[in-house]
């Protein structure tokens, strides 16, 4: 395992170097410009996420895995890469080749070798799906940028044929029944559902499953959603800007602790679309302040 995660540092440094490269080609062209250097970014991202991993390895011996990556494995993965640099050493790619490089690199890195490593890191230890997240986030950036060109869908339905990393998940924390499937259809198109009744419900679901976002009622039987957040808060730091409350008390109590903790929140009763957008602002953009929907 830990020679597997080398490897792949040695694949997300090469990549960041490209497109840092390609970055300073298209300088001066604006949106492209920016693009490519957010992907730099990302990638350098990468480097350090995996070489934590690899001081965790390094300082576990639980983490082991079933296969390697051989020399001519690697070989294999880098060869779009080395292709890609040499002809455009020679000269700036088209835009259109520029996009087929991103694609090809793209299913290159995001191989399945790739895939089964995080994977089985992941089994063994939930807490290594924070990491997961930022690297899927990568593609998303990707996927967003093809959506937003004109030339674009070609490209984007390249990207979307990737396999996922893991399965995005939201759960719903509500004791009305009724109000918890609306929310759960509502919610359903963007990722998996998942309901809990109560607070205590819902901390059973987070031992279990990493969610990007979570939608909670306040006034619950067995544990309210505020308590519910702070124990939530507490373990799981990182979900402190994943909660929507969902709540009918507009008391200046209640606001004021929203506000003071900076979550988001929704009076009900709340329109679907700004429930369905709240939460999908959690979870394509970076975390953010708390915002009444």
């Amino acid at each position: 395992m830990r020679e597997t995660i080398r490897q792949m540092i040695v694949l997300e440094e090469s990549i960041h170097r490209f497109y840092r490269d390609m970055a300073g080609h298209f300088e001066g062209m604006g949106y492209l410009h920016e693009f490519l250097e957010a992907l730099a970014e990302d990638e350098k991202e990468h480097v350090e996420i995996l070489t934590r991993v690899c001081d965790r390895l390094d300082r576990d011996e639980r983490f082991e895995a079933e296969l390697t990556i051989e020399p001519s494995d690697l070989e294999h993965i880098l060869h779009p890469l080395r292709q890609a640099r040499a002809r455009f050493d020679r000269q700036r790619p088209s835009r259109k080749e520029l996009f087929q490089c991103i694609v090809s690199l793209e299913f290159s890195e995001w191989n399945d070798i790739f895939s089964y490593t995080l994977s089985s890191l992941v089994q063994q230890d939930k807490s290594f799906l924070c990491e997961l997240e930022k690297i899927q986030r990568h593609r998303v950036r990707i996927q967003q940028f093809f959506e937003s060109i004109p030339e674009g869908q070609t490209f984007l339905e390249k990207m979307r044929r990737l396999p996922p990393t893991w399965t995005e998940r939201i759960l719903i924390v509500e004791d009305n029944r009724t109000v918890a499937e609306l929310l759960k259809a509502i919610l359903g198109r963007i990722a998996a559902v998942d309901i809990a009744e109560n607070g205590k419900d819902g901390l059973k679901r987070l031992s279990g499953h990493y969610y990007r976002a979570i939608v909670s009622d306040v006034d619950m039987p067995v544990m309210g959603g505020i308590e519910f957040y702070k124990h939530a808060a507490g373990k799981y730091p990182h979900m402190r800007e994943r909660f929507l409350f969902f709540t009918g008390d507009s008391s200046p109590e209640r606001l004021a602790f929203f506000t003071n903790n900076n979550l988001r929140y929704c009076i009900k009763p709340a329109r679907f679309q700004a429930v369905r957008d709240t939460v999908l602002q959690m979870m394509n953009q970076a975390p953010g302040g708390g915002t009444h929907a």
